[in-house]
């Protein structure tokens, strides 16, 4: 691969993760403006819109990195999608983390409601 055809390969795996990043970065100003509102919440808020962001780089460039890796092996295509499988559900468990963390932020701090 020559010097420059590596540049639209890995912008096209970062733009459909642009509007999540958008919005991630977007939370993060947010819970930093906001912290002393939310004190215990806000940490977790920033776990996971943290993760989120960079999830956002992450994903795109290691993407990048498996195929030219898988390009240059000589290995057998079952292998390919064996990876590139593993790797899916890799990036699927930590996109779940992050949502974890944005539901233990709207829990966090909360009052215990007194049964009726």
């Amino acid at each position: 691969m020559n010097n420059m055809t590596w540049l639209p390969q890995i912008i096209s795996n970062f733009t459909p993760h642009l509007p999540v990043l958008v919005v991630s970065l977007v939370a993060l100003i947010v819970v930093f403006t906001r912290w002393r509102q939310g004190s215990t919440g806000s940490l977790w808020a920033l776990f996971g819109f943290g993760l989120a962001s960079a999830l956002c780089f992450i994903i795109p460039i290691s993407q990048f990195a498996m195929n030219l890796w898988l390009m240059q092996s000589d290995g057998p295509l079952a292998r390919r999608g064996f990876l590139f499988g593993a790797m899916a559900i890799f990036w699927s468990i930590l996109r779940a983390a992050t949502y974890v963390f944005l539901l233990m932020a709207v829990f966090a701090g909360r009052p215990q409601a007194e049964p009726q």
